[in-house]
């Protein structure tokens, strides 16, 4: 399975009725609606989703992955404002990617909620791949096997 923004070619789609409900021990038939991504995605890719990616994974205190949350990307050192950019919330394994336009100096973390300060009980971690838990990409580069670990905010 690849990652990344969609290209021309992929297909998308959204179940109209979610939530879907599944009963133990039954076979449910789900049907959905699929659209082909147009060519004109490709000439506006790298401005509408970027072509600079930060790929890595968001683990707990004890290594683990975490599902369900968010890396963010801030150009803010605080990283209380809003992010720049959001990745998907993390799969079973944890894994997050992060795709935007342009390179430089940014600030990452990662959280279950998104908005306001992290609160109590709220998962929430910062890179620390760097004192002041910043990470430097350039334009058009990939960053791969960044790690952020989270704990409980009291």
């Amino acid at each position: 399975m690849a990652a990344g923004p969609l290209r021309a070619g992929d297909f998308f789609g959204y179940l109209p009725n979610n939530p879907l409900v599944v009963e133990e021990n039954k076979v449910s038939s789900v049907h959905i609606p699929v659209i082909e991504v147009p060519e004109k995605v490709d000439r506006y890719a790298a401005s509408l989703f970027g072509n600079t990616r930060i790929m890595g994974r968001i683990l707990d205190a004890h290594g683990q992955p975490v599902s369900g949350l968010q890396a963010l990307l801030y150009d803010d050192p605080m990283m209380l404002n809003r992010p720049l950019y959001v990745s998907q919330p993390t799969s079973e394994d944890g894994t997050f990617v992060l795709s935007f336009p342009d390179g430089g100096v940014y600030y990452l973390a990662a959280r279950n909620e998104l908005g306001g300060t992290p609160a109590p009980g709220e998962l929430y971690g910062r890179y620390q791949g760097s004192a002041d838990h910043s990470i430097r990409i350039r334009t058009g580069k990939v960053l791969e096997g960044i790690e952020i670990k989270v704990e409980e905010v009291f």
